[in-house]
């Protein structure tokens, strides 16, 4: 498995989604479970709703998209509920071409919850995505601060000492905020 982890607000978060799409043309799907067949698939960051506005107060829980080349086909498991409905579902693991993405962000309007992209596989494509995940984040000047990848806006959360939650949930001990020392400053 690989991950590149980051903190990263609307204004930092859209222009490395612009650079990463550069590389090579990708889709965005939508994760979360569905009992219809109104699953979104997205051709640009332009059109994902809320890039970097986090959608709840855990990360783990917010916004999840499979990022995969356009020509993947993408696969969705299917299972009956006991109400009767068909529920269906895009995991990470059923596509290796892929990475699932969250771009979590800003929560209320004093919380910024971390994003994060994860390939569940070793393979040329998904080794692609995450490589040129982490290079565009590089050349939007998102700075390293211990495992996160921070950008520039984000960066001046951490300066004002806004809660920058590690852990993910805005309800964490706020011993567990990223926090501005001498060398992030």
């Amino acid at each position: 498995m690989k991950e590149v982890c980051f903190f990263a607000t609307p204004e930092d978060i859209r222009p490395v989604l612009e650079r990463f799409e550069a590389f090579e043309p990708i889709q965005y799907v939508e994760m979360q479970m569905r009992t219809d067949d109104l699953r979104a698939v997205y051709m640009s960051s332009e059109q994902l709703p809320d890039a970097g506005q986090a959608n709840d107060r855990d990360a783990n829980f917010c916004e999840r998209y499979l990022i995969c080349p356009r020509d993947a086909k993408v696969s969705v498991q299917t299972m009956k509920m006991k109400n009767g409905k068909t529920r269906r579902d895009v995991f990470a693991v059923d596509n290796p071409e892929g990475a699932s993405l969250t771009t979590a962000g800003i929560w209320r309007h004093d919380i910024l919850l971390p994003g994060r992209m994860t390939a569940m596989h070793r393979n040329a494509s998904s080794d692609a995505i995450i490589k040129n995940f982490r290079s565009a984040i590089r050349k939007e000047k998102f700075k390293k601060v211990k495992a996160f990848w921070v950008g520039p806006a984000a960066m001046g959360w951490l300066r004002d000492g806004k809660r920058l939650p590690s852990g993910g949930d805005a309800d964490d001990p706020t011993s567990l905020d990223l926090k501005a020392t001498s060398e992030t400053l």
